[in-house]
């Protein structure tokens, strides 16, 4: 692994603001703040990083073991039209080297914001969005996440992203990593564009079972279900698309699991003859999610509602949802 260096560059003054309108998109949301976190454990010390507003997900060990992890977070608006997609764009500004080097791994998740960089944030829950490589003995890149499914979560809140090297905290020897451009620079941006408002489906979280429990310290599965109408034919949907509080299913299946419900509390939930699409989930990794929207994990009986989103396999945005009771803790 090795740490891009920083290459001389004019910075171009920005104003960070909410949102700005583009002609490639319908508005781009930049970044209210930008910064990093390092962390030498041999001394215990956390701090914010001498770099300004950078975003550094690196690692160093000359005399002392050193990680940063680095930061955004957006003011998202409650947009009163309907999201079609949203794009995060996140731009390298480091300088390639001579030496071959292996590429080096880095992770973005997120998280509920303050709107404030601060060490609370260093090792903060998150949810993972995806990983993707950097590599030295090229150009600087540019990487795109579809962050639809997330900032659904987040209208009219504050949304951070973290990005950090996967091996973080186990790297060890020599350096590694990469750079992220800073609000005054290339700051990092999610794209949004509008659409037709999300076609509505009915989400089953626990199609056998009601109510709907939630073990918080479960590492099993949750079953759900898009439940298949005369409107919607459950084989329509594109199962890859499906994000339920933003986390893909484990696995899919389509077959016959239950019926719409009437608005009665509890109906009982038989096949109805129209195939359904079935969803299995990580309940940790829900919970994760779930902790990470909220800034905080879930009191014992609490209601909470997931959302459930997704697109038809011609390209319409489809959005489904469904209450749990948080049961235990996540001990």
């Amino acid at each position: 692994m090795t740490l891009r260096l920083p290459f001389a560059a004019v910075a171009v003054a920005m104003t960070a603001i909410a949102a700005v309108h583009a002609h490639a998109q319908d508005v781009v949301l930049l970044p209210q703040v930008t910064g990093s976190i390092r962390y030498l454990p041999q001394i215990g010390l956390l701090e914010p990083a001498p770099v300004g507003g950078l975003i550094e997900s690196t690692f160093w060990q000359l005399n002392l073991l050193e990680f940063r992890r680095g930061f955004a977070e957006f003011q998202i608006p409650a947009f009163e039209t309907s999201v079609r997609k949203a794009t995060l764009v996140l731009t390298e500004t480091a300088g390639s080297i001579s030496d071959p080097v292996p590429p080096d791994t880095h992770e973005l998740s997120f998280y509920a914001a303050d709107l404030v960089v601060s060490v609370e944030d260093y090792d903060r829950p998150t949810t993972p969005i995806g990983t993707f490589q950097t590599d030295a003995n090229g150009p600087a890149g540019v990487f795109t996440f579809d962050v639809t499914a997330v900032l659904a979560q987040f209208r009219g809140k504050g949304l951070g992203v973290r990005v950090k090297l996967t091996c973080d905290p186990q790297c060890g020897g020599g350096f590694g990593g990469s750079q992220f451009g800073e609000l005054a620079t290339i700051p990092p941006r999610i794209e949004v564009m509008f659409g037709e408002p999300a076609l509505t489906v009915p989400l089953d979280i626990k199609p056998s079972s009601c109510p709907n429990l939630l073990n918080l310290g479960s590492r099993g599965v949750l079953p759900a279900a898009i439940l298949g109408t005369d409107a919607v034919d459950a084989h329509d949907i594109d199962p890859a698309s499906i994000r339920l509080v933003g986390v893909a299913p484990l696995r899919t299946d389509f077959e016959d699991v239950g019926a719409p419900g009437t608005g009665e509390p509890c109906p009982a939930s038989v096949p109805d003859g129209l195939p359904d699409l079935a969803l299995k989930f990580d309940t940790g990794k829900l919970v994760e999610a779930i902790v990470s929207g909220l800034g905080r994990e879930p009191v014992d009986r609490e209601v909470l509602t997931l959302n459930l989103s997704g697109q038809l396999r011609d390209g319409t945005p489809i959005a489904g949802m469904d209450v749990v009771i948080a049961l235990g803790t996540m001990d």
